[in-house]
């Protein structure tokens, strides 16, 4: 948990002074709220600037997954055709995409610039928000201290 909590931190900006061994005694929650939302990647040479700029492109998309879900529900809203190119396996779906098999991915936001940072270029994140995944993180300050954190 301590771990978990020190990289929520991370992830809002916190102050490094702000570590986990900085919280006061008692209970804590909620201290940590990341939305992380869903939204579409293309690579850098792409034309596309939004989602509708990708009417009839392939997109890469996890098969039977919320995001799946979400991309299909956010382009029928939009009216903007879709083409999925599914795959079972997310290492699958990541190796198509750096291949040049897709003309872009959709995944939530943090895995999205985990994957342009692993391919080394600079690949676009849209801005269009296609769904929420929200990360809560809280913990008993009992659960803080340095013999439940197994060394974290």
């Amino acid at each position: 948990m301590r771990y978990v909590l020190f990289c929520m931190l991370v992830l809002i900006g916190a102050p490094a002074a702000a570590h986990v061994g900085d919280i006061p005694a008692g209970p804590h929650a909620g201290a940590v709220s990341y939305d992380d939302n869903q939204a579409i990647m293309v690579p850098a040479g792409s034309k596309a600037r939004d989602a509708a700029g990708l009417a009839d492109a392939e997109i890469c998309v996890k098969a039977g997954s919320r995001a799946q879900y979400n991309l299909q529900a956010y382009f029928t809203a939009h009216k903007i055709p879709l083409r999925e190119f599914a795959f079972q396996e997310t290492g699958e779906m990541h190796d198509a995409y750096r291949d040049g098999r897709c003309d872009a991915i959709t995944a939530r936001r943090s895995v999205l610039t985990a994957l342009r940072a692993s391919v080394g270029r600079d690949d676009l994140i849209l801005p269009d928000n296609l769904g929420n995944h929200f990360i809560h993180a809280a913990a008993l300050a009992a659960h803080t201290t340095k013999e439940n954190t197994h060394g974290l």
